[in-house]
């Protein structure tokens, strides 16, 4: 893992501390994430290089979670992307710049789903949850 990857899945790691990622440590399942020291100790007890985030991929929102985006936002996800329109006077326009505020919104959003927007997946550091139940989805 070079220090670039490591310095991305402890950013990741402490933006999801309270929103219970289940993560595979040591080829073990189950483990909640409680605690990420900046050095990368997870839970007291693993290192980074031990630990793999369960994720989706943003191609894998539900209906029930596009609906819950729309709700805010206009979104359209194309693969590992999504879009956004910004609704301003009873239509949604894609001209208008969206406050940093709305920006965070969906971030956390994503971060409570357990979605993967760092690509972690890709990269080999994390494990796709597509179909694993693992969140009871």
């Amino acid at each position: 893992m070079t220090l670039e990857e490591k310095n991305i899945l402890i950013q990741d790691l402490h933006n999801r501390l309270f929103y219970g990622v289940v993560l595979s440590c040591c080829d073990m399942v189950g483990e909640v994430l409680t605690s990420i020291t900046k050095e990368g100790l997870i839970n007291n007890d693993y290192d980074l290089e031990e630990v793999k985030p369960f994720l989706f991929p943003l191609s894998s929102m539900t209906d029930e979670q596009k609906e819950e985006l729309n709700e805010k936002f206009n979104v359209q996800i194309l693969g590992n992307n999504i879009y956004i329109s910004y609704h301003s006077q009873g239509y949604w326009d894609t001209d208008l710049d969206v406050s940093l505020q709305d920006w965070l919104w969906l971030i956390n959003w994503c971060y409570k789903n357990h979605f993967d927007i760092n690509k972690l997946i890709e990269k080999g550091l994390a494990i796709d949850a597509s179909g694993l139940n693992i969140y009871g989805k």
